[in-house]
């Protein structure tokens, strides 16, 4: 388990995190395309013959349409991200437990 926080982007992040665990053979990182937007988002990860549907994944919460709240001087206020991922976005996906779960850690773009 990792106990101390990991600092910067979702990038450094990721980075810092695959530094600390190391190669783990339960842990496959594959990609995957959003066939049909939320809130019943369904994914198809390469070289599976069927889509992946609620149930079997977890999605990062920046992945998804959702409120914050910020201080800025003093004043707090909401902001709102609406990004969700749509159809025909590629996606970045863990599969652990031998595939039994999914976790869609970010979006793929070129």
């Amino acid at each position: 388990m990792i106990d101390e926080r990991l600092e910067g982007g979702h990038d450094s992040k990721a980075i810092q995190l695959f530094r600390k665990v190391g190669y783990n053979q339960d842990v496959q990182i594959k990609l995957g395309t959003v066939k049909s937007a939320p809130p019943n988002m369904r994914i198809n990860v390469d070289g599976m013959k069927y889509d992946l549907d609620p149930d079997d994944y977890a999605i990062a919460e920046h992945l998804t349409a959702h409120t914050r709240q910020v201080k800025i001087n003093g004043t707090t206020s909401t902001i709102e991200y609406s990004h969700a991922l749509k159809a025909g976005d590629r996606v970045i996906i863990a599969s652990a437990n031998k595939g039994q779960r999914y976790y869609v850690l970010d979006k793929a773009v070129t």
